[in-house]
């Protein structure tokens, strides 16, 4: 005797919602029951109007935070800052990168990091405003100084990461392609 293909699958949309509603409510109890606690809350300013991007842990137990400022220095424009703190959220170091905004923080296994920054251009033109920008890899020591800035040219870096063998990726998107 065959089945009705119908009957079939109107089983099974039933069995599935009778899942989920029995397996749901578990996971919201067990969601519950778990809620982490923070183990420290703290605020770094560099003046009054900052906010931070991205965040990686470090090796040590600490974090490296990359975010920006508006700098009063240097006309109101975008400066990037970096934090390092150790694991109990005391401030290690802090960096800023002026005339830059932030994009991604990879930690390295030294207590450094690489930091993915970029800063833009605009172009105006007759048919309006054309946007050019650069992309910098920044790697930092475990001091927060300066090792080595890789420019990327016409790139806009996204994300930044370490990989296993000590190198770095980075990944984005070009800035006004060809043919854009």
């Amino acid at each position: 005797m065959t089945e009705n293909p119908q009957g079939f699958w109107r089983r099974k949309a039933i069995l599935a919602a009778l899942f989920i509603a029995v397996l749901l409510p578990a996971g919201v109890a067990s969601a519950d029951a778990a809620s982490p606690e923070a183990a420290w809350n703290v605020t770094f300013t560099l003046e009054n109007e900052n906010k931070f991007d991205a965040v990686a842990p470090s090796a040590d137990g600490g974090i490296i935070a990359i975010g920006s400022t508006l700098s009063r220095t240097s006309g109101g424009e975008e400066d990037v800052m970096l934090v390092k703190t150790d694991g109990a959220g005391n401030q290690v170091w802090l960096k800023r990168l002026p005339g830059m905004a932030p994009a991604s923080v990879a930690a390295a296994a030294d207590g450094g990091c690489i930091a993915g920054v970029y800063s833009v251009s605009i172009n105006e033109t007759d048919g309006g405003a054309e946007y050019q920008g650069t992309s910098f890899l920044v790697r930092l020591d475990a001091a927060g100084e300066e090792e080595w800035r890789e420019a990327l040219p016409g790139m806009k870096v996204s994300s930044v990461a370490k990989t296993p063998d000590g190198g770095y990726l980075a990944a984005g998107w070009l800035w006004n392609p060809a043919g854009s």
